[in-house]
């Protein structure tokens, strides 16, 4: 009896050792996986704010006169939905809105103040890249393009990413299939660009700007519509109070960019132009010479005017003729077919 008792107890002992030690095994296999752990809490996808803007890049716009200067690059950047979200733009001193083909647009960014770490996807260009490029005296960047734009290249400086002897320039990035997949970075294209004979210098461009304590004045107007073609290319600006900056939005949804930022504007110019398809891929002819009707976007206001393009100098002017000042900061130009509803 005895015996038994003792083996009885023993067995007792085996079984809350084995349940011990495997709770023991389970808790220390846990403490040992802590990078699972953590996954399991932030793995729900948190959706991102509507106003991300801070306070610093309010501050940023009111010394964006007093920021150094490089020679212009002027990219061309794709605006597909596949390339969506794109980098680079928001530190564009100026970005270009362009229609395409098949109603779709494309922008053309001319950076000078920031130098952005990261630009792209990088796309083909039209042959009316080359002939807005060339008021700007730039290096010229792009990933082939248009007949119509190759009979152009020999006008400007350029660094083309497919062809030219300049690919150490560019790099395709594995998350994206191409075409949508082609970058750079500033400092490597200004570099390139030096090595192949490029000068590093060039002429500055700018507005017309107030000063910090003017205001731009015009007629209450805090959300701008353009209606290209292709709904998903149909772009709005909301006006932020807040941090005075025009929210941009492409297709009904939040335009962001791959850092998590909303595209965003100082100030937004609608340039309205007579455009024609000149061939069976759809391409177009626009008209960038002469004058038009423009409209001019700042601080929540809006001022009618037009612009002019004489001697290959684009100005825009005040109804009443005086060069339009505007607000100090980045400015986005939507140049937009006159068959295009534009609302305000």
């Amino acid at each position: 009896m005895n015996w038994l008792k003792k083996n009885f107890v023993i067995i007792i002992l085996l079984v809350f050792g084995i349940i011990a030690g495997v709770a023991g095994f389970t808790y220390i296999g846990d403490l040992l996986k802590p990078h699972q752990q953590v996954e399991e809490e932030v793995e729900p996808e948190v959706e991102l704010p509507s106003l991300p803007i801070t306070e610093e890049v309010s501050e940023e716009d009111e010394n964006w006169l007093e920021l150094p200067r490089k020679r212009n690059l002027v990219v061309v950047i794709d605006n597909d939905l596949n390339a969506r979200p794109q980098s680079g733009l928001n530190e564009a001193d100026l970005v270009f809105e362009l229609p395409i083909e098949g109603g779709t647009t494309r922008f053309m960014a001319v950076f000078s103040r920031y130098e952005p770490e990261l630009i792209g996807p990088i796309r083909s260009a039209r042959d009316y890249n080359i002939d807005i490029s060339k008021e700007y005296d730039p290096i010229f960047v792009h990933a082939g393009g248009s007949p119509q734009a190759f009979a152009k290249f020999g006008e400007i400086g350029n660094l083309n990413g497919l062809e030219g002897g300049v690919d150490r320039a560019f790099w395709r990035i594995n998350e994206r299939e191409a075409p949508y997949n082609l970058y750079s970075d500033a400092n490597t294209l200004r570099r390139v660009a030096l090595q192949e004979g490029f000068r590093e210098n060039g002429q500055i461009f700018d507005f017309k700007y107030l000063s910090s304590k003017e205001e731009f004045k015009g007629n209450i107007s805090n959300k701008i519509s353009i209606s290209y073609q292709h709904s998903d290319f149909r772009a709005e600006y909301l006006y932020d109070d807040n941090t005075k900056r025009y929210l941009r939005f492409t297709g009904g949804v939040t335009h962001w960019l791959n850092t998590g930022e909303q595209l965003t504007a100082k100030n937004v110019i609608i340039q309205m132009i007579n455009a024609r398809v000149i061939d069976d891929e759809g391409r177009l002819e626009l008209t960038l010479n002469g004058t038009g009707k423009a409209v001019f976007f700042s601080e929540g206001q809006v001022i009618q005017g037009i612009w002019e393009k004489k001697a290959g100098v684009t100005k825009y002017y005040q109804s009443e003729g005086e060069e339009v000042a505007l607000k100090e900061g980045n400015t986005w130009i939507s140049v937009v077919p006159v068959n295009v509803n534009v609302a305000y």
